[in-house]
């Protein structure tokens, strides 16, 4: 019926059909875009990626800084476990690029060396800003007492956490940016930690 209204043109198994003048008919529309929607996609594209792009670098900022901050606590847990549970003090050696205990075993590296945390490398690539400890040493003594008081200062790019250690057990963590503070408390007969959130 529809080659009896248009001219068709026998292309294998398609018809494909003419206008009356002529002129191809496209079914299939357009194959390709123009320069203006191009420009558009591309213009959206920009500043979808100047919007994301900063936010996912302070994301990851935040992410290792927070990162480091929490295994140094976590670490300085268990030395209280440790010390504890085996009766002997233990001390974790601070230095610029990380920290080191040395009565425990690494995990990583097999039970013959030391247990080193290196801040400056991956995952954390964080850069100590400041570092006030006697001799640049935790001490935890046998009873599970944080002996010695230290400050330590983690920053990538803007973003810095600030890590207080005091000789009552308490360890406060605070943003050098004063968006958030907080502090973890621990009791010397208690492992277990009550965190509270000001902001």
């Amino acid at each position: 019926m529809l080659t009896r209204l248009f001219k068709c043109r026998n292309v294998g198994l398609w018809q494909i059909p003419l206008e009356p003048g002529g002129a191809r008919r496209r079914w299939w529309g357009r194959r390709g875009f123009s320069l203006v929607e191009m420009t558009i996609t591309l213009v959206i594209m920009g500043v979808i990626a100047g919007v994301a792009v900063p936010r996912f670098t302070e994301s990851d900022r935040r992410y290792r800084v927070d990162a480091a901050v929490r295994r140094m606590i976590d670490d300085v847990k268990l030395m209280r476990q440790l010390a504890r549970a085996q009766g002997v003090q233990q001390v974790m050696t601070v230095s610029r690029a990380g920290y080191v205990i040395p009565t425990l075993s690494s995990k990583d590296q097999g039970k013959a060396a030391r247990y080193t945390v290196r801040w400056i490398d991956a995952p954390y690539e964080v850069d100590v800003a400041a570092l006030v400890a006697t001799n640049n040493q935790i001490k935890v003594n046998s009873s599970g007492d944080v002996l010695s008081t230290a400050e330590v200062t983690l920053q990538r790019g803007s973003y810095a956490r600030i890590i207080k250690f005091r000789n009552d057990g308490t360890i406060t963590v605070t943003s050098t940016s004063a968006v958030a503070t907080v502090k973890v408390t621990a009791a010397p007969d208690d492992v277990t930690a009550v965190v509270e959130i000001d902001r």
